[in-house]
């Protein structure tokens, strides 16, 4: 018979899901692995578990790999989880392919999901830039003086694509969102929260939170950057691509 998924025991200490310098992590080796044997036969699942956690991997050839993680210790309390993962990996619902088959679906929504964001983005800056353009213009060119419109362009989308970056990390959880310090001097989604909030309470009359936001975001990218060691939070560094500090 055909093979249809890949399963693979743990050692119960052992994280499925994090990497190492070394070491690939035990769901990425087995999206390799998937790569691999779907050249020869089409199989593109993979099931590890090391008792605690279990994780299933979608990968095909020259395609990135989709991970779905659950906690078994949930499904005491949520049973609606426990019925839904044993209804996801039915026999005949992993043989018939239809398993892989809403991983495929799933990988193309979220294709659309990211067209959609690079619009979002792209009319953002160009809000930005406008904006930008008016204040110059009311300042008498003082504002931007001879920077290049080109510089101007790439700036802002440099600024924008690392607010999206760094909402993502926030809201996900892979930034340290926990610690007081982080939340009230360096977070983008609290900032936000503070900008809006003082709009609804005074207008557009937020000058001076506007003047201090900033330099809150250039001391973010920094962190993000380069890294912070503190006994309150700790960012590892990032260390290029868009936050590279040449862009600022």
């Amino acid at each position: 018979k055909a093979e249809r998924l890949l399963v693979y025991r743990r050692p119960y200490d052992e994280d499925l899901t994090k990497a190492t310098r070394q070491l690939l992590s035990p769901a990425e080796q087995a999206a390799v692995l998937c790569r691999a044997r779907g050249e020869q036969s089409g199989v593109p699942l993979a099931l590890l578990t090391n008792g605690a956690h279990w994780v299933l991997v979608h990968a095909r050839p020259a395609e990135p790999a989709t991970v779905a993680d659950w906690d078994a210790d949930l499904w005491t309390e949520e049973g609606d989880l426990l019925r839904a993962f044993a209804t996801l990996l039915r026999a005949p619902f992993v043989a018939a392919g239809r398993l892989a088959n809403l991983f495929a679906e799933s990988a193309a929504k979220q294709a659309e999901v990211t067209t959609t964001l690079g619009t979002q983005v792209r009319q953002a800056v160009e809000l930005m830039v406008g904006e930008l353009s008016r204040l110059n213009r009311e300042s008498g060119g003082t504002l931007l003086g001879a920077v290049p419109e080109r510089q101007i362009y790439r700036g802002a989308l440099t600024v924008m694509m690392r607010l999206v970056f760094l909402f993502y990390a926030e809201e996900h959880r892979l930034l340290p969102v926990d610690s007081d310090l982080y939340a009230e001097s360096y977070s983008v989604t609290a900032l936000y929260d503070q900008l809006q909030e003082e709009r609804d309470l005074h207008g557009d009359q937020v000058a001076g939170l506007r003047a201090a936001a900033w330099p809150r975001l250039l001391a973010t990218f920094a962190a993000v950057y380069g890294g912070c060691e503190h006994d309150q939070m700790r960012i590892p560094p990032y260390g290029g691509g868009m936050f590279d500090r040449s862009e600022e």
